[in-house]
This record gives structure tokens, sequence and C-alpha cells, in this order.
């Protein structure tokens, strides 16, 4: 699981305002996008994913990373509630991989861009998503009540994980009561691509805890059921786990927690995905080449993603849905990126998004 540095849950129990916790809730904020890159170039890597073998892995990284956006913009909410400015147009935004997510959580866990194995998701992605109690359930591998948060653990073992973090914040949130709750009601961003009891106005303690739990369930679960009970789905964690062990995760009775990985296979066809520079720089591709210029045309449009989720959490909130759906437009540009090749020391690899911020006004 993820270790949490101390000092960022210490910092939201000594907070006595609503503006102690904007630096917190910001950090949130870099946190939740820093796994959109590692999922998307993950996703971007499929060949034709609606037809191909890898087509329910590829479900399964876009559902995930649909979330992730679902996540980000309820911090957001959170922070423009109590009075907060969402920032997310600058370069240190996001992250320079390879490098450990922000704020060295993880204690040594490097994120790469890189294309999808089972590997991947197993050395990185269930490391990023794992609960402090993983729920073990059989597997075809293997075999041929909402729980509560403790965040009063002293010592080495306290607050490991996100969720912990965010029970930190819970827990400052309903200290303080809906007194600091004096942001803009104008700014809350609401979404096409979500439903209403998924994202929703925050406006007082009740709004905000309901919101960040459902961050805390949709990336765990519970310590009883692998299921975020939010939509009905499986939390990251479990999504994750399937396809390490090339299963769906069905109910079973027969099995000692009820489920077990033995639903429809769930195929990883390195043939269908593409050989990609891993962590892709602009830099490693020469000026005025269409290797480079592909990389640059990408850069500078996620970076005006990032402007226009700004100006959604800054003020226009009804700007919201057209970026989400540009976020997810973008797979069309990598793709066609990933058409092209280069040498590398490797031998030839395919061009790779690089997730740089430029500053543009396009």
């Amino acid at each position: 699981m993820l270790r949490i540095p101390r000092y960022l849950v210490s910092n939201a129990l000594l907070a006595t305002s609503g503006e102690d916790l904007h630096e917190l809730l910001q950090y949130a904020i870099q946190l939740e996008h820093a796994t959109v890159p590692p999922y998307l170039t993950a996703w971007y890597s499929i060949k034709n994913p609606s037809m191909s073998p890898n087509n329910k892995a590829a479900s399964i990284l876009r559902h995930v990373v649909i979330e992730e956006m679902l996540h980000l913009t309820i911090v957001a909410n959170v922070l423009n509630s109590v009075n907060g400015d969402p920032k997310l147009n600058y370069p240190e935004f996001i992250p320079k991989y390879p490098d450990n997510l922000p704020f060295d959580i993880g204690e040594g866990v490097i994120v790469n861009l890189e294309p999808l194995s089972k590997e991947l998701v197993e050395r990185t992605f269930l490391k990023i998503e794992e609960p402090e109690n993983p729920i073990e359930f059989p597997s075809r591998l293997n075999q041929f009540s909402e729980g509560t948060l403790d965040i009063s653990a002293e010592g080495e073992t306290g607050f490991a994980t996100i969720g912990e973090f965010y029970a930190a914040i819970i827990m400052k949130i309903q200290e303080l009561g809906d007194a600091i709750f004096t942001g803009d009601p104008e700014k809350q961003a609401t979404s096409a691509f979500f439903s209403d009891s998924l994202l929703f106005p925050i406006h007082n303690v009740e709004t905000a805890v309901q919101a960040l739990q459902i961050i805390i369930k949709q990336g765990e679960g519970s310590t009883s059921s692998p299921q975020d009970d939010t939509d009905g789905g499986l939390a990251h964690y479990y999504q994750f786990e399937q396809i390490v062990q090339g299963h769906e995760l069905v109910m079973n009775p027969g099995s000692e927690n009820g489920y077990s990985y033995t639903g429809d296979e769930i195929e990883i066809d390195p043939d269908e995905i593409f050989d990609l520079v891993i962590n892709s720089k602009a830099s490693q591709y020469k000026e005025g080449s269409d290797a480079r210029n592909a990389v640059d045309s990408f850069n500078k449009t996620y970076s005006k993603l990032l402007n226009d989720l700004e100006l959604a959490f800054g003020g226009q909130p009804q700007t919201l849905d057209s970026t989400i759906s540009g976020m997810f437009s973008l797979s069309t540009q990598a793709r066609n990126m990933m058409d092209l090749q280069v040498s590398t020391p490797d031998g030839g690899k395919h061009v790779a998004p690089s997730f740089e911020y430029m500053n543009t006004n396009i």
C-alpha cells in the first residue's frame, strides 16, 4: 500500500480554519491528476481498443480514468466550497515521469509512462490503488458493511493509505463545521458525465463528507466488499487485479469472501499493444521531425485542457463537459502519434506522448 507522509495528515488534523485546508486540498488535486497520464498512456498503447482482444483491459483503464477525473473534480469542488482556488495550469502540476507520486507518496514507488502489460499493472497501478487490507479472492491462477478508517493510529503503520489521508480531511471538516463553507456556490461544477449522486455541489459538512467518501470507496472499496457501493462497480484496486489475474472478478457463493477471479477472460495480447518509447520526452525527438511535431502538438492540447479545467473550476463550470470530452478525444491524437517509429538504443520504438506542460494561448 502507498504510505502517506505523516506531515500531510498532521497538517489536516492541526487545521483550525477552512483556509488551513487549502494547501492540502490542492495537494489532493495534484495527486488525483498524477495517475491520469500513466493510466492514459497504458490505454492509448492498445491498438484499436474497441476491436482489440485487449478490449476488456482497455475498458477498465478508460473507466478508471473517468473516475479519476471525477475525483479531481470533487476535490476542486471541496476546495472551492471553503473559498480556495484550484490550480492546474503550471509546469510542476504534471510529474516529470519517471517520478514518485507527488509529495513522495508511496515511499519510492516510481511511476512511468509505458505501454500496458500485466507487469506494469502489478508493479505500479495496484500499488497506487491498494487499500490497507485488500481482500483476497480465489482465482484460476492459484486454484486450477463498509469499514471504518482508523486515523488515530500512532507509529510506523499510522495513516498508511490515500484513503486515510482523505479520512483525516473529513474528520477536520466535521470538527470545523459549516462555518468554513464560505466559497462562491457558482463555482461548483457538475457534469453530464457523472450522475447527480456522484458529482454534486458542495455547500456544507454533509455534502463535503459524502463527496470525499466517494473517492475513498471508488479507490479502495470497503473492508468487506470489492464493490465501491457508489454505483455498484468494483473499486479501482480490484478492477486492476482482474487484469493481473486474467479473469473478471465475479460473485461466487462458494468462495470464502463471496467472489472469485473466475469470470470471463481478460486478455493481454502484446502483439496488439504499441511498443512505446518509455517515459517519452519532447527533447528526445529531433526538432522539426514528424515525431517531435506530434509530441509537441499533443503537449499543447493537453496543456490547454489543463488551462480549461482551471477555468471550469475558477468560475466557468459550464465548460467542464467539453473539457472532459477533450481529454478523451486526445486518444486519436495519441494513437496517430504511435503510428510513428523512431530508433532507440533498444531498437525501433513507437513515439509516445510525454505529458509536458507548455505555456500556450491556443
